[in-house]
């Protein structure tokens, strides 16, 4: 079937009349009447019902509906990857993400990927709260967050992000190779509130005294507990993307603490992303040691 029928008939949909679709079409309401009338033929049934009001879907073109929007995007999608090919043009694949997965094992993870797709060209936008609305509107080719920011599209978890205590020296516990949560919380508390994610969280989010701090950057909490303000709760990444004072040490915290990584893609996400999506989760384990 001629794709320019698909396209045409999701434009008289879109526009609620034959007229008003011939004129978005640029073309005569005769030559969208005959394309209307040639697709129901190759079908063998009819798709639109013609009333005064305008035109609506019949029951078999209600059916086949979601079959032709996908073919509509599916030869869309081609057509630009075709025009991509034949000009050498780049694909931009626009990934959201937190500022410390782009500062470990992202610029890996892009490197790799590169080797067998070339031709896609990565714009990184760091954030937080903001990445699910962002690609719910479409901005955003998909996002890398925890499973609580995945937004209303797909989530494929990647890895694990365990949590660890950043204790300042004075408090003794230089010998210690883990601490529990109940001791944690007998002290002054320095929390990452965006951070604090997973089962259990409101124990350490409540605790009396807490310093709650809302940064897509840790370093101010880092800097808070050098200055012996209190221990801070910290995932691995967070730790491993910023520069840990000299006069803190790390403990396991137990029982462990984790918060889950993932891929999140909208609705219908685009070719280039699905392959990066894909290929995050095939090598999910080699990535968690870039």
């Amino acid at each position: 079937m001629d794709d320019r029928k698909l396209h045409a008939l999701l434009t008289v949909l879109s526009a609620g009349s034959l007229n008003a679709a011939a004129e978005k079409l640029a073309c005569t309401q005769s030559a969208v009447t005959q394309m209307m009338n040639s697709m129901e033929s190759e079908l063998g049934f009819a798709v639109l019902k013609r009333t005064n009001k305008g035109v609506r879907l019949t029951e078999a073109g209600e059916r086949i509906l979601p079959y032709i929007v996908a073919a509509d995007a599916g030869m869309s999608e081609l057509l630009g990857e075709a025009e991509r090919i034949a000009t050498g043009k780049a694909v931009k694949l626009r990934v959201g993400t937190f500022a410390s997965i782009s500062a470990t094992w992202l610029p890996g993870a892009i490197r790799e990927f590169q080797k067998d797709y070339p031709d896609v060209m990565f714009e990184i936008v760091v954030g937080t709260e903001n990445l699910p609305v962002r690609l719910g509107e479409g901005e955003l080719h998909l996002i890398l967050v925890d499973e609580y920011r995945r937004g209303p599209g797909a989530w494929h978890p990647i890895m694990e992000d365990p949590f660890y205590a950043v204790v300042p020296e004075k408090y003794g516990m230089n010998n210690e190779s883990s601490v529990s949560l109940d001791e944690i919380l007998s002290y002054p508390l320095i929390v990452a509130s965006l951070d604090m994610n997973f089962e259990g969280a409101e124990r350490i989010l409540e605790a009396p005294g807490a310093i709650r701090v809302q940064a897509d950057d840790n370093t101010p909490i880092l800097r808070m507990a050098s200055k012996e303000m209190g221990i801070a709760i910290l995932p691995e990444l967070s730790l491993r993307a910023a520069q840990v004072p000299d006069n803190v040490i790390l403990l396991d915290v137990e029982p462990r603490l984790v918060r889950k990584i993932g891929v999140a893609l909208p609705k219908k996400p685009v070719r280039a992303a699905r392959e990066f999506a894909g290929f995050l989760r095939e090598h999910a384990e080699e990535l968690a040691r870039f």
